[in-house]
């Protein structure tokens, strides 16, 4: 049983758009990372992309999955896996139609799936009801900085919508995530003395960072900081250095070193690096 689409290995720049798939054997558009014994093919030499994670396996990047029509997919509607060695780089998946997914009733089936993948936006979606055994319209497991925006039905998956310019939410403060300057997220759930929006008044980004094991150096007049591990580090992120004054903004990664958006003012090494959290203005009170 074959899906409408397949892609695997080493799909590079890749845009699937306006088909029409209806009653495919499998899925409508599946794509994987295929397991293989080192450089397969010898597709990629290091340094591969600015992320600084090995390649033991092939690597899917910058895939583009937009304005399909799928209709009664035997399996999953669009799944896209990549696996917990080598994750896919930059995925978007946006104004597909799907109608009466998983048509053959298997259990564990998606509308539209993304695994194991790393800059992920996944907007502007309708997945309808299966016929007979019930999906996962989104599901997003195994994902980092993951937009799910303006997808149809609303209540299938916890997402924004946008209003204008403006982050429309679901009527919290944010919590998770990058947020820079100015960004506002308006009370979605307005009721009673709640406040009409909140805006980023510190840029930051929340969590932390490696479980606090990471620790850098770096020149006073240099902006190439280098680090003990770059794991969780992605570029558009804030971080504070010890020993350095001010939060700096992440511009790229690759390998251990990381270019910030501006110089350090002192020389520092093996000092803690951390995840700047953003500050927040509350708009005017409702009540």
């Amino acid at each position: 049983m074959a899906s409408g689409i397949a892609f695997a290995q080493a799909c590079v720049d890749i845009t699937i758009s306006e088909n029409t798939i209806i009653r495919a054997g499998a899925s409508g558009i599946n794509g994987a990372i295929l397991e293989r014994n080192g450089n397969y093919l010898g597709l990629w030499t290091l340094p591969q992309f600015d992320d600084g994670r090995s390649l033991p396996y092939v690597a899917l990047h910058n895939i583009v999955v937009t304005g399909n029509r799928i209709v009664s997919p035997t399996e999953s509607a669009v799944l896209i896996q990549g696996v917990s060695a080598r994750w896919i780089d930059i995925i978007a998946v946006s104004r597909n139609r799907i109608i009466r997914p998983n048509a053959g009733g298997s259990a564990s089936r998606v509308g539209i799936g993304v695994n194991y993948a790393d800059v992920v936006e996944i907007a502007g979606n309708y997945v309808g009801d299966a016929p007979t055994t019930a999906v996962t319209k989104y599901s997003t497991s195994n994902t980092r900085n993951l937009v799910l925006l303006n997808n149809l039905p609303i209540g299938a998956v916890t997402q924004s919508a946008y209003i204008g310019d403006k982050l429309h939410s679901s009527g919290a403060v944010p919590s998770a995530g990058t947020w820079n300057l100015g960004d506002t997220r308006w009370n979605a759930n307005p009721q009673g003395a709640t406040v009409a929006f909140w805006m980023c008044k510190t840029a930051g980004t929340f969590g932390t960072l490696n479980s606090g094991n990471t620790t850098g150096s770096v020149n006073a007049g240099s902006a190439a900081l280098t680090v003990s591990s770059a794991a969780g580090l992605t570029g558009g992120e804030y971080i504070t250095i010890a020993g350095v004054a001010g939060r700096k903004r992440v511009v790229t990664v690759q390998g251990t070193t990381v270019t910030l958006d501006s110089a350090a003012d002192a020389t520092v090494s093996g000092a803690a690096v951390a995840f700047a959290a953003p500050a927040f203005s509350n708009g005017p009170n409702l009540s």
